[in-house]
């Protein structure tokens, strides 16, 4: 039997950043689109290359999960190498990558054993669970430990957040725009977290070396 691969999306954020060049984890891009349409069209995974289209956050481009077509042609491409894969993806409160990742999968049925799995996090904790899954599926491990080693990481990963600008949780319909306005006028700083895979205000400072204590 082949080795597993591990399939994620790149709203995966590595701790080393060689992990997403690890030969038995893909990460498919993610899409972003802004006023004046496609902002990085060449399905790079390296969000650092656009960080600055999003400083300013009433103009920040739109983010969209990969496709399903997108997500089937990274299937595609690894059933020549091997019949196992672990697809593990942002929450699928915040993100449609774990419905199209199902979708993507159904199209291999008979040919490829594809376990999808919906992280409940994003960003740092999606990439801790994704390099710990790659690290033990190298070492030989078969599907079903690698599904209880994730399952059982979902439950105790913990992801703090704060932002500075209160106008990325209005374009997100997590707050209201008078609240953006008044907020930062107030310099609040609001601490975010994420419960059951939905991210939710936690508290808030009113300084940045606050927030960092």
């Amino acid at each position: 039997m082949s080795q597993i691969h591990i399939v994620t999306d790149s709203s995966a954020q590595f701790l080393d950043p060689n992990s997403a060049k690890r030969k038995n984890i893909q990460v498919v891009p993610l899409s972003f689109h802004g006023p004046n349409g496609p902002v990085d069209e060449s399905g790079s995974v390296d969000l650092e290359s656009i960080r600055h289209h999003f400083e300013n956050p009433t103009t920040a481009p739109i983010v969209a999960a990969p496709s399903v077509e997108l997500i089937s042609d990274t299937y595609q491409r690894l059933q020549a190498t091997t019949d196992q894969i672990l697809s593990i993806h942002s929450s699928a409160s915040a993100s449609d990558a774990v419905a199209n990742a199902i979708q993507a999968s159904e199209q291999f049925m008979g040919r490829l054993n594809i376990q999808v799995i919906d992280s409940n996090m994003v960003s740092v904790g999606l990439g801790l669970i994704v390099e710990a899954a790659a690290a033990r599926a190298a070492r030989g491990e078969n599907m079903d430990a690698l599904i209880r080693l994730v399952r059982g990481m979902i439950q105790r990963m913990y992801l703090v957040i704060f932002l500075e600008d209160l106008m990325y949780l209005e374009r997100n319909q997590m707050i209201n725009r008078s609240q953006a306005i008044l907020g930062n006028m107030l310099g609040i700083i609001p601490f975010l977290t994420v419960e059951e895979g939905r991210i939710i205000p936690m508290e808030k400072v009113r300084s940045r070396s606050r927030a960092l204590e």
